[in-house]
């Protein structure tokens, strides 16, 4: 009982002295993003990020609903499929289908989440390669906005700036392989741009200005301006829009089942010795042969980062200064 009294002196003393605008060490192991509750279920944490999810899209339903606010939205000729985790339905889009979300606001912080699946198609001729997933904007604005290359088999996010030479965009580096779930996020805050494909960081943008903010509808699966031109199917599942930036380890621990995507980083592809020893940020170094044959191998080939005889980088070379070849770099967080 002293000791349960004693423990919450010690944190009003603490609240008090952080309301005085006091500067404290913090002497914790764990910091929490999100509620951290009692034993009787009472939250000790305000929950921050669960109150900027707007969209959560289930298509369990014969209309599409946003579990958020209940708002109900018919599609067209959707047909549901599968999902991961068979706990439901997912959307099934052919490039007829179009779901729009009216939306009037628009901040440099968002987050957009979804598990996507592309089936292997026969190779058949389609009238345009790039088609959208989802677009906040119209014709001529393009942001934020995720679009698929069916031809190179990667990402492409389009980015209206106040700056037009910054219109370049940002290309996903992965090229995931066909018939496999993908988590797909594209997050934002006033100066970047961080694209993470199954939970781990594929590209990043640093912005030179803002973004310029819209009021247009979010479509999703396709455009009307689009709809006679691009033929794309995929499957759609948990769509996910929060107005805030959502921290990478959250983004992690939602691609669970890629055990390696919270401990690597992708480095370069087609690069010498000296440009992959550099590839690394602080906190992480080139994997070891061990690292990369241990797990590392299989999130390399289902993200598209190499093929079957590809050379790749591995600590070992960089000690031995190896540097005939070249290669992918992959890096993996120190732990030694």
């Amino acid at each position: 009982m002293f000791l349960i009294i004693y423990v919450f002196l010690v944190v009003v003393k603490s609240q008090d002295e952080l309301a005085e605008g006091e500067e404290m060490e913090s002497d914790c192991d764990m910091e929490f993003d999100m509620p951290f509750c009692s034993g009787n279920g009472t939250p000790m944490q305000e929950n921050s990020f669960l109150n900027t999810l707007k969209i959560l899209l289930s298509f369990n339903d014969m209309k599409v609903v946003n579990k958020v606010d209940q708002s109900e939205y018919e599609v067209e000729d959707l047909e549901r499929g599968p999902t991961l985790y068979d706990d439901g339905y997912s959307g099934v889009f052919k490039g007829s289908q179009i779901l729009e979300i009216p939306q009037n606001e628009q901040t440099p912080y968002f987050t957009y989440s979804m598990w996507l699946f592309f089936p292997r198609t026969s190779g058949v001729e389609r009238p345009r390669s790039v088609c959208p997933i989802f677009q906040k904007g119209n014709e001529e604005t393009h942001y934020p906005s995720l679009y698929y290359d069916q031809k190179h088999k990667q990402f492409i996010v389009y980015i209206d700036q106040t700056v037009t030479s910054e219109n370049s965009g940002l290309v996903s580096v992965s090229r995931p392989l066909a018939n496999q779930w993908i988590y797909v996020s594209l997050v934002s805050t006033s100066s970047k741009l961080k694209l993470y494909i199954n939970g781990v960081l594929d590209n990043i943008k640093i912005f030179q200005a803002a973004p310029k903010p819209n009021d247009y509808s979010l479509f999703i699966g396709n455009t009307p301006w689009l709809k006679d031109y691009c033929s794309m199917m995929f499957l759609l599942d948990k769509f996910q829009y929060y107005t805030e930036e959502i921290k990478a380890y959250f983004i992690q621990a939602q691609a669970q089942f890629q055990l390696e995507s919270a401990s690597i980083h992708f480095g370069c592809i087609s690069c010498n010795l000296d440009e992959a020893s550099g590839a690394c940020i602080s906190g992480y170094h080139l994997c070891t042969k061990i690292e990369f044959y241990s797990g590392v191998y299989n999130v390399a080939r289902e993200l598209g980062w190499m093929d079957y005889g590809d050379f790749v980088w591995t600590y070992q070379d960089a000690i031995r200064k190896n540097d005939k070849k070249k290669g992918l770099a992959v890096c993996c967080i120190d732990s030694f």
